[in-house]
């Protein structure tokens, strides 16, 4: 089986339904969420018309909850149910599922032109929990509808967990187990969206983890990452097909999400700008301090001041980098990849210690650490893989980080 989507790795921006101007700036792809379609249905069917890969998240995993009855927009929704699903009804009874789920849910995505399907989906803390079969069980009952009606568009599964997945290798082994060898051909990619991963935040093993599952499931088939930030730059360079992130600060899924309303939305665009050189958002009034300018197609040696020009500053930068790593081999991608990085941290020491900045690098040296390990990962060709050493891994990249 080949990766069906070409012209990889790239970025998917996921886009809210007033963004439709920044998606002319260039865009070929976009990702958007079900039930923002389907509040703002004029704008979702303008962008679905310019991009070359326009994908639609069912957001199924709102739906064992209360929060989404409050909601005009997922009401707005086909499948969306009058009241939350029972998980364990939509365990053993296979009318309520197929009918009331992932029938209307594939189709609605289809006459919404959809590039590709995403098969319904729960969110899951891990493979011990009773929506993890579930999950396995709609992928299943999704590949045989798409079968029946000869649909065209490929199917992908979203692998919704929790972080605590990619500190464990025998789970992460289990879960690529699983979703690889159960469906095979019969599924085309994945996309990968955990619960509070805050990539400048979280442990070297569960960068490593991450990686590890991206590297092995991405072996013959598309793997992009969501709700990923700047990490999914390095993902990318170890093979992952692309990664989606929006365009505005603090953007990461938590589970939270799907129970309640959010209690923010992070550091406000308005007042920070995303700094390609460090992979991180600074505060307008700390760079200011410095003699920073961006050399962005948008920006031309200036730095973008309305929030407009933040997102297409954000977004002209991400598709300059992913076009850059699509024109290289894998080895040069992470030699790339390590380069940028080591550059940052470089210019990150410089700031601090000229223009008195405080900014932390420790992610980018973590980052690193991961690239060097995923340099000589080689694709598992058997069903029963070997456990791997996150410990192990972490002490290596350490080792040849000293040399």
């Amino acid at each position: 089986m080949e990766k069906i989507i070409k012209g990889v790795p790239i970025f998917i921006p996921r886009i809210n339904g007033t963004e439709l101007k920044l998606v002319k700036l260039g865009a070929k792809s976009a990702l958007m969420d079900a039930y923002i379609v389907a509040q703002y249905p004029i704008p979702a069917r303008k962008i679905a018309s310019i991009c070359d890969l326009f994908i639609i998240d069912p957001s199924t995993n709102y739906f064992v909850e209360r929060y989404f009855l409050r909601k005009v927009s997922f009401r707005k929704l086909p499948y969306s149910p009058k009241a939350p699903f029972n998980i364990e009804d939509l365990l053993v009874d296979e009318s309520l599922r197929v009918k009331k789920l992932i029938e209307p849910a594939i189709n609605y995505q289809i006459n919404q032109k959809a590039k590709v399907i995403i098969a319904p989906y729960l969110f899951t803390g891990s493979p011990t929990d009773i929506k993890f079969g579930i999950n396995l069980t709609m992928i299943s009952d999704s590949i045989k509808y798409v079968e029946r009606k000869k649909i065209k568009e490929p199917v992908f599964a979203m692998i919704n967990m929790g972080s605590a997945i990619l500190d464990d290798p025998k789970t992460l082994n289990y879960i690529i187990e699983r979703y690889d060898d159960d469906f095979g051909e019969r599924i085309h990619g994945y996309f990968i969206m955990l619960d509070q991963f805050k990539e400048k935040e979280v442990s070297e093993s569960s960068l490593l983890g991450l990686a590890y599952l991206v590297f092995q499931l991405s072996k013959n088939k598309n793997v992009f990452a969501l709700r990923i930030g700047a990490f999914g730059e390095v993902l990318s360079a170890i093979g992952a097909s692309g990664f989606s992130s929006g365009l505005s600060a603090g953007e990461s899924f938590s589970e939270e999400t799907l129970k309640k309303e959010s209690g923010g939305f992070g550091r406000p665009t308005s007042k920070w700008t995303y700094i390609p050189d460090f992979f991180s958002y600074i505060s307008d009034e700390e760079i200011k301090k410095t003699s920073y300018k961006c050399g962005c197609s948008k920006c031309r040696g200036s730095l973008p001041k309305t929030v407009f020009d933040k997102k297409a500053h954000l977004l002209t930068t991400r598709m300059a980098i992913t076009k850059k790593l699509s024109s290289l081999s894998r080895n040069k991608r992470i030699d790339f990849m390590k380069y940028r990085l080591g550059q940052g941290i470089k210019l990150i020491t410089e700031y601090n210690k000229k223009y008195g900045l405080a900014i932390k690098p420790h992610h980018l040296l973590r980052w690193i650490s991961v690239l060097d390990s995923a340099k000589s990962w080689k694709h598992n060709d058997t069903a029963k893989q070997e456990d791997i050493d996150l410990d192990n891994l972490i002490h290596q990249a350490r080792a040849k980080r000293k040399k």
